[in-house]
């Protein structure tokens, strides 16, 4: 897979640099800090994936996508800081949209949609951080939990609330660590204070997820990422 990157912040480079140096069969056949730079060297390069920011010098990467003819068009993996544009570049067919700062994991799942998109051999898989059960540490107790009992778990200050269907867990932890580490097709961040897990939510209706025995609020910040990712479960 050749791919471009356009960004214009040299950190944000080097992070999708080393990402794509972990993956096999990904290689990177141009950086560029502005679209121009990029609409140039795409006359007379072949691009499988381009990895373009939103917000450049000069000529925007929304942009930039409108002035690409569609038979030439590669994958387009938007990353940026700014969730508000998702909306914009789903209407311009991207594969997928990276809100920064990204995991590797979140990264690994959007190089797989190209792969997918592409019908090229089988996705890459990493090991599961965890696995269908996991063991929690809670009042000097371990408790074997299995994932698919798991409604939802809860930030509360310095601690993480699992809730099950007659149990709650709770210990010293922060929900960023477990968003990285559960399954991102089972779980997702609805929230900063909750992760549910997709398989049980009865319903949404407006911005409130109804789950068995509750009903959790949708962030303005991770409500276009939660819409695609139920969009993708059916």
């Amino acid at each position: 897979m050749r791919c471009f990157i356009v960004e214009d912040e040299l950190p944000a480079q080097r992070v999708l640099q080393k990402y794509l140096a972990l993956i096999p069969g990904t290689e990177v056949v141009g950086t560029y800090q502005s679209a121009i730079e990029a609409s140039a060297a795409l006359q007379s390069t072949h691009v499988d994936t381009l990895f373009l920011d939103i917000r450049l010098p000069l000529l925007s990467g929304t942009d930039f996508l409108k002035t690409l003819v569609n038979s030439a068009k590669p994958n387009v993996i938007i990353t940026t800081a700014y969730p508000e544009y998702a909306v914009e570049g789903f209407e311009l067919d991207v594969v997928d949209y990276l809100v920064k700062p990204f995991s590797f994991e979140r990264f690994l799942k959007a190089i797989n949609k190209v792969r997918s998109f592409a019908a090229t051999p089988g996705p890459v898989q990493l090991p599961s951080a965890v696995g269908p059960a996991l063991f929690v540490n809670a009042d000097k107790t371990l408790h074997k939990v299995l994932l698919v009992d798991i409604l939802y778990l809860e930030s509360v200050k310095d601690y993480v609330r699992i809730v099950l269907p007659e149990q709650k867990i709770m210990f010293l932890d922060n929900l960023k660590s477990w968003e990285e580490k559960l399954p991102a097709q089972q779980f997702a961040r609805i929230h900063k204070s909750y992760i549910v897990n997709l398989d049980k939510i009865r319903k949404v209706h407006g911005n409130i997820v109804a789950l068995p025995h509750a009903e959790l609020p949708i962030g303005r910040t991770y409500r276009d990422d939660f819409f695609r990712r139920l969009q993708a479960a059916t």
